[in-house]
Order: structure tokens, then sequence, then C-alpha cells
């Protein structure tokens, strides 16, 4: 079996890495310019 990793870049509060978590996507890298969203995804 593949092991998928996902990356997020500029999606704000990172809704798609903490989607894709219960389906064996496991985030890797996150990137983000905003203060705001860099909190929420930490």
């Amino acid at each position: 079996m593949i092991e998928l990793k996902s990356g997020s870049l500029f999606d704000g509060s990172g809704l798609f890495p903490l989607a894709a978590s219960p389906y064996g996507s496991p985030p890797t890298c996150a990137s983000e310019v905003e203060k705001a969203p860099i909190s929420i995804t930490k």
C-alpha cells in the first residue's frame, strides 16, 4: 500500500489537511503568511 502525504500552501485555516488526516494522509507541511490562520493551524 502507498502512504499518501499532504501539504498545505496558503489555504487559510488548514482545513484540507484536517479533512485528509482521517483517511490516512497525514499533513507533512503547512505554509501561510497571515497570523490568524497560522494560529488556527498550530
